[in-house]
């Protein structure tokens, strides 16, 4: 439920302001997480596996398509099909070459060389500068 209030619902941060609306916000997340889970759990038949991700977009369709008629049980139908995919993947869902890391090469040793006359002056009328401040 954690992982899901996170990454499906987007809960990973809260927008209250305070802690008491921001626990209140929570209850409301988890609320309308445990009634999109009911829902699906009861179109199911026989009860199995859910994929909250898809549950939530068939929900949102049915928001955004209001009051128009679109057959009986039209809800419980696509809710049913709300189950996560079952198929043998070839390779691993994980990215490639995670983290991306920088390959810079280290520094080297310091070349060390002599100053030049005019670096010397200006280095000494900055300490002078620095002396009188």
């Amino acid at each position: 439920m954690h992982r899901t209030l996170k990454q499906t619902l987007g809960k990973q941060k809260l927008r209250a302001q305070t802690p008491e609306l921001a626990a209140c916000e929570l209850d409301w997340s988890m609320a309308g997480l445990w009634l999109i889970s009911l829902l699906t759990h009861n179109a199911a038949q026989p009860p199995r596996l859910i994929s909250p991700a898809a549950a939530l977009r068939v929900i949102r369709t049915a928001m955004r398509r209001g009051r128009r008629p679109t057959g009986k049980h039209w809800l419980q139908r696509q809710l049913r099909t709300a189950v996560p995919d079952f198929y043998l993947r070839r390779r691993p869902k994980t990215a490639r070459d995670w983290p991306h890391k920088k390959t810079e090469p280290p520094p080297g040793t310091p070349r060390i060389r002599t100053a030049t006359t005019a670096e010397i002056r200006k280095a000494q009328a900055f300490r002078k500068e620095k002396g009188a401040a």
